[in-house]
């Protein structure tokens, strides 16, 4: 099963998508990647997360910064051992059209 470790949320105000840094897991193959989400699918992720940790608040990981009308948003989840996230929970969530793969 392809799954996507998440280590970072990025999102702000002005755009309409989250940038979610990670890696793509398959088997013992890892690559390090960024995914662009639609932002309203950044409840159904924090969820996720947070339901994969339990002990954990996942706003703990919260930071922000307020600049007249712009906020950025960025989780860091660094601190957590599970961010693991298959790629068909995150299909299921959004439409294909919705989940964009950002290489560089």
């Amino acid at each position: 099963m392809i799954k996507f470790q998440i280590k970072k949320l990025e999102f702000n105000s002005l755009n309409d998508w989250i940038t979610m840094q990670g890696a793509i897991v398959k088997g013992y193959l890892k690559s390090e990647y960024t995914l662009r989400v639609d932002v309203s699918q950044i409840n159904r992720i924090l969820n996720v997360i947070q339901k994969l940790n339990p002990e954990h608040s996942i706003y703990d990981f919260l930071s922000s910064y307020t600049q007249n009308e712009y906020s950025e948003y960025k989780f860091d989840f660094k601190g957590l051992l599970s961010t693991d996230v298959s790629f068909s929970e995150l299909q299921a969530q959004s439409d294909q059209a919705e989940l964009r793969l950002i290489r560089a």
